[in-house]
């Protein structure tokens, strides 16, 4: 577990210990010219392409007020969404999101954190929320916080897995579109979803469940989508205090749902 750092770093199982000054170099320098800006001209083609709902009073925002470390890896973040077309971005949200970031830093300006890996998520939502009433008189809407949310972790994930040490399947959020070392077997129309082990509060079922979906995947015996079905089956209920009763239901729910073509069910 990464040790925490000032009063902003997050303390769960993120797979990352510490800022890696020479990953993130490496990362800024995959960053073309045309992304290497801290204004954000929604008119601008290049950026228009990236982010949906250009017309808007969010057309137009910057990262000045963020430190350099931070401002080169949403730079990184837009280029990477625009060099993958793997997802399109939404400025308001966006938007917010750094709003909410320049407050948190500033409320904690010893926080100790470089980059925004070590960012606590729920740290930085709970700002979003402070910042938008501040700057506009109102709390943004609950739809919009849980799209925010997801950007912000679709985000947080990229950046992560690049400075972490671990092998793919240690870390708590499998992401196939993200994550390359996933072994996927052709084309998956799921792979754009993702599988978050830590929603199961359990650290062994996480590990068992892990450790499972990792051979079925190496050895081909099954497919992303169908994990994804087997693990939503396999961690209902599982957050109580009855773990014997878990164990033999987890047994049930994972080989009999995932032991493709083996004829067993136990």
């Amino acid at each position: 577990m990464p040790a925490r750092v000032g009063g902003l770093q997050g303390s769960g199982r993120i797979g990352i210990q510490r800022f890696d000054p020479e990953v993130h170099e490496r990362l800024w320098a995959q960053v073309p010219p045309k992304y290497r800006t801290s204004v954000y001209e929604l008119s601008d083609p290049d950026f228009a392409r990236i982010f949906a709902n250009t017309h808007t009073a969010w057309a137009r925002w910057s990262t000045d007020a963020l430190p350099e470390v931070m401002a080169q890896e949403l730079a990184w973040w837009v280029w990477y969404c625009a060099d993958t077309g793997k997802r399109r971005l939404n400025p308001g949200w966006t938007r917010t999101l750094i709003e909410g970031l320049e407050d948190l830093l500033a409320s904690d300006p010893g926080g100790g954190v470089q980059s925004l890996t070590e960012v606590d998520p729920e740290l930085w939502l709970k700002s979003v929320r402070a910042a938008s009433y501040r700057r506009r008189g109102r709390l943004p809407a609950a739809s919009s916080m849980t799209n925010a949310r997801h950007d912000l972790e679709w985000m947080q994930q990229a950046l992560q897995l690049r400075h972490s040490p671990l092998a793919w399947w240690e870390h708590d959020i499998w992401s196939p579109i993200d994550d390359a070392r996933i072994p996927i077997k052709g084309y998956e129309p799921s792979c754009n979803h993702r599988i978050n082990f830590s929603h199961t509060h359990n650290t062994w079922l996480q590990d068992a469940l892990k450790y499972r979906f990792r051979l079925l995947l190496e050895t081909g015996a099954g497919t992303w989508g169908t994990l994804l079905s087997a693990r939503t089956l396999s961690c209902t209920g599982f957050d109580g205090d009855h773990q014997a009763t878990e164990v033999g239901v987890w047994r049930h729910h994972v080989s009999t749902r995932t032991s493709f073509g083996s004829g067993r069910s136990g």
